[in-house]
C-alpha cells in the first residue's frame, strides 16, 4: 500500500457560452391581457371625455360667472 498523500485533480470546466436565440424574448400577452389593456384604455378615455364635457357645459352655460382670484395681478 502506498502511504504518500495525493491531491485530488478536478477537470477544468468548459467555458459557458451564451447561445443567441433566434427570436428575442419580448412581451407576450394573452387574449385576456390584451382585453384588460383595451378596457383600461377605454375607461381612461371615457373618464377624460366626461370631465372635459362637463367642464365645457359648465363654462358655456348661461349662468356661468367667471371669477378672478384676488391674488392674481391684473
Amino acid at each position: 500500500m502506498n502511504s504518500a498523500a495525493r491531491a485530488c485533480v478536478m477537470p477544468t470546466p468548459a467555458p459557458i457560452v451564451a447561445v443567441p436565440s433566434a427570436r428575442p424574448a419580448g412581451w407576450r400577452l394573452t387574449d385576456r391581457g390584451v382585453a384588460v389593456v383595451i378596457v383600461t384604455g377605454l375607461m381612461i378615455m371615457v373618464a377624460a371625455l366626461t370631465v372635459v364635457g362637463l367642464t365645457a357645459l359648465r363654462v358655456t352655460s348661461d349662468g356661468y360667472q367667471a371669477t378672478v382670484s384676488q391674488t392674481l395681478p391684473l
